[in-house]
Formats: C-alpha cells, sequence, structure tokens
C-alpha cells in the first residue's frame, strides 16, 4: 500500500494521498524485459486486493471477489519518451533507446474509476497494432 500521487489520485477521482494499492509486473520475452506495468487500485474499495491478485493473477478475477463482473476500459493514454536513469534500469536497457508509455484508465459499470494502470515498454521490442470495431 502506499499514498496516491496527485496522477494516480486524480484519475481514481481520490484526493491526493489517498491510500491505493501499487502491483507492479515485469514482462519478459525471452531474455529481454518487454514492458513493466505499475497498476493502482483504490485501498478502501478493494480491501486485501493483492491476495486475491496473488492467489489468481488475474485483475478480472479478482474483481469478482468485490462484486465487479465486468469493466470497461474508459480511456487509453500512448506517448514515446525518452527513459529516466531508474526506467531504463528496469526495462534492462540503454538510456539511449526511447520507451514508449501507457497509461489506462478502467471504470465499473457505472463509470467508478477501478484502476489506474501505467506501463513501460521499451520501444525497440515493441510493435502496436490498433484496429477498428468496425
Amino acid at each position: 500500500m502506499m499514498a496516491s500521487t496527485a496522477d494516480v489520485a486524480e484519475q481514481l477521482h481520490l484526493e491526493p494521498g489517498t491510500d491505493v494499492y501499487r502491483i507492479r509486473v515485469k514482462q519478459r520475452t525471452g531474455v529481454s524485459v518487454l514492458s513493466v506495468t505499475d497498476s493502482f487500485f483504490p485501498a478502501a474499495r478493494f480491501p486485501n486486493f493483492p491476495t486475491f491478485y496473488t492467489a489468481t493473477r488475474s485483475t478480472t478475477e479478482s474483481y469478482k471477489n468485490f462484486g465487479i463482473n465486468d469493466y470497461v476500459r474508459e480511456r487509453t493514454w500512448v506517448a514515446a519518451r525518452m527513459p529516466t536513469v531508474d526506467e531504463a534500469r528496469m526495462l534492462e536497457q540503454p538510456r539511449s533507446i526511447p520507451i514508449v508509455v501507457s497509461r489506462k484508465l478502467d471504470c465499473d459499470l457505472e463509470s467508478k474509476p477501478i484502476s489506474y494502470a501505467i506501463t513501460l515498454w521499451s520501444a525497440d521490442r515493441v510493435e502496436f497494432v490498433i484496429d477498428g470495431l468496425g
């Protein structure tokens, strides 16, 4: 558990400093780190969320313990930039290689935010394909 930053609090409609759970997942492909994701969940709404996540390794399955059987992706942001020293270290890459930063906000079916996540991708290790809905 940690105190929410201003960005996390804003996205989750909380006061800055409100307790949130942060779950960090590092995804590898072979020996290379593909991405590092920090997902944030309001602690008051989801007591002991990390316990459920550890047991299932699934956010969707964990939500079911709190009566959330469906949810929607409210928004996704994607941007590219150069990594900080810490980000390059986490991704096990040089600072001279750009990263792609994706952020996502998920809401319950009443449009209340339930999670916010920031994923750092090593730009030379990924390709994004975005198709239309039709």
